[in-house]
Order: C-alpha cells, then sequence, then structure tokens
C-alpha cells in the first residue's frame, strides 16, 4: 500500500522498478493495485470464513443451552473473537479506502459499520474504538476521534497503541480551537468554549505524554534489571 501511493504521488519522480519513468511507472501502479486488491480480498475471504464459523458456534451454544460452568467464559471468548475478527474486516476495507480500491466512500462506510458491528459483538474492546477514531480523524471529526481514543484506552480490553493516536487527535483540536483568533482589532474574541476546550485538550496531552514517559522508563528500568 506504502509502495502504491508512493507510486501515484506526483511530487515523487522516482524511476519505476524497470528503470524509466512515466507510462512505466502509471503501469507498476496498475500492476501493484491489482496485486494489493487480490491481497485484500484473499484475506477478506480468509477472515470471512473464521468469523462465520466462530458465529456458528455461537449460535449453536445459544440453542444448546450450555449450563456448565466454564460456558459464559467460552461464550465471552467467542465473542470476543467475533469483535476482533470484525475489527480485520472493517481493517481490509479501509485499506481499499486509503489505497483508492474500488469505491472509497462505500468502503470506508462498510468499515464504520464493521467497527461497529464489532463494538455489538465485544462492547469492549479497545482496537475497534481506536479504528473508529481513525475513521473520524480521516474525516476531520477530532472530537470523535478524541472520544474513541479516550475510550480505546480506558475499557476493559485496552488497546495502548492508541495513546499516540490520541495525542495527535488532542494536538489537533487544542491548535483547531486556539487558532479560532479574531482576523482584525475590534473583532469579537475567541469564545470561552474555545478556549477551555484547548486548554483542555493541551493540559490532556501532556499528562498522557508524562505518563508515557514514564511508562517508557519503566519499561528501561525492568530491562535494566533483567540484564538486557
Amino acid at each position: 500500500a506504502g509502495q502504491l501511493k508512493q507510486l501515484r504521488d506526483p511530487r515523487t519522480r522516482k524511476l519505476s522498478s524497470t528503470g524509466s519513468p512515466g507510462a512505466n511507472r502509471a503501469q507498476d501502479a496498475k500492476a501493484l493495485e491489482a496485486d494489493l486488491s487480490a491481497a485484500l480480498s484473499e484475506a477478506e475471504a480468509c477472515i470471512q470464513a473464521v468469523c462465520t464459523a466462530v458465529q456458528k458456534r455461537l449460535l449453536a451454544a445459544e440453542m444448546g443451552g450450555a449450563t456448565d460452568i466454564g460456558a459464559p467464559a467460552r461464550m465471552r471468548a467467542r465473542l470476543h473473537a467475533v469483535g476482533q475478527l470484525n475489527t480485520m474486516l472493517a481493517d481490509v476495507e479501509r485499506y481499499r479506502a486509503t489505497s483508492g480500491i474500488g469505491d472509497t466512500n462505500e468502503a470506508l462506510m462498510r468499515a464504520e459499520r464493521l467497527y461497529c458491528a464489532a463494538l455489538g459483538a465485544c462492547p469492549e474492546l479497545g482496537q475497534a474504538f481506536n479504528q473508529r477514531g481513525l475513521l473520524a480523524a480521516q474525516r476531520g471529526d477530532r472530537l470523535k476521534a478524541v472520544r474513541c481514543g479516550f475510550l480505546a484506552l480506558l475499557c476493559n480490553v485496552p488497546f495502548p497503541n492508541s495513546k499516540d493516536n490520541l495525542l495527535v487527535w488532542l494536538g489537533q483540536v487544542a491548535e483547531h480551537s486556539s487558532s479560532r483568533r479574531p482576523a482584525e482589532q475590534g473583532s469579537p474574541r475567541a469564545s470561552p468554549q474555545s478556549t477551555a476546550k484547548a486548554a483542555l485538550c493541551a493540559l490532556q496531552g501532556a499528562l498522557l505524554r508524562q505518563d508515557k514517559a514514564s511508562a517508557d522508563n519503566s519499561k528501561l528500568m525492568v530491562w535494566a534489571q533483567d540484564g538486557v
């Protein structure tokens, strides 16, 4: 996907794999797009097959009415698996959209529905919240991205990698809110809400960065004690 983006970027003037620019570059991009599209379709079929098998087991368990002591734990594990599999299927659609394969808007809508399906099966799945945040950020909905980022970190199955995304989204909200200043002297001042929003996001970002630095330092201390 990264190579395809580079080949399509008019700002890059590197030679194609054949050693010549222009038409060959376009041909390389077309061939790479076909390869990526096939890979995504293969991945989708494989994940969907596993998801269908797990859902059949869920249905059988519900119909069978298992009452042994391990039944609730198995049910939760299978719902968690369905949530993860739907997140993977949504990721495939997001990759299609970001790579320009097929209808981008349709792919993004399918991705949103699948992330919601993942959370419907497992409402505490942090990775699905993080991925919804990525979609929101792509649409320019910064506040929703921030909300999803916090949910990804605070739910029962957190997604720690969301912290880096959340720092970016908080920074964007703070910058956008603080930049809403009067263009000319005498114009109305920025609203107290915008000022407070920018300050709050800046504070949350600072706290997250401090927490992240403390966690990284703790890891270094553990590695040092282990002789790494």
